[in-house]
C-alpha cells in the first residue's frame, strides 16, 4: 500500500507544483548565500523566473566586466553548467527549469 505522500506525488498538478517549489527554493538559497543569510526555502508554481544580481557599478567598470554568467547545479554543487548570461546593467539572468528537482545557482563575472 502506497503512502499518502507517494500518491500525492503522482498527481500531475502536484508534480508541477513540487517542481516549481523546489526551483524557487534554489533561487532563495542562492540569494541567501550571496548575503550570508539563510532565508529558508521558497516555492513557486512557475518554471521561468529571473535570477537577480547586484554589483557596485564603479567596481564593475574598474574590472571591465562585460558579462554576468549564471551557472546551475542539479546535484548539490557537484557539477555546474552555464545556464545563461546577461549584461552587468541588466540586473538579472532569466532561467527556465527543465524538470523536477532542487536547483543551485551561482553567478560569475567575465571581463
Amino acid at each position: 500500500m502506497q503512502s499518502r505522500l507517494a500518491n500525492a506525488r503522482n498527481l500531475p498538478g502536484n508534480r508541477r507544483w513540487l517542481t516549481c517549489a523546489l526551483c524557487c527554493l534554489a533561487v532563495l538559497t542562492f540569494a541567501a548565500a550571496a548575503s550570508n543569510v539563510f532565508a529558508g526555502p521558497s516555492y513557486t508554481k512557475s518554471t521561468r523566473f529571473k535570477i537577480p544580481f547586484e554589483f557596485d557599478t564603479q567596481e564593475i567598470a574598474r574590472l571591465r566586466v562585460n558579462e554576468v554568467q549564471l551557472y546551475v547545479s542539479t546535484n548539490n554543487g557537484a557539477n555546474w553548467v552555464l545556464a545563461g548570461s546577461a549584461a552587468p546593467g541588466q540586473g538579472f539572468v532569466p532561467f527556465e527549469a527543465n524538470g523536477d528537482g532542487e536547483y543551485w545557482f551561482s553567478v560569475k563575472t567575465k571581463s
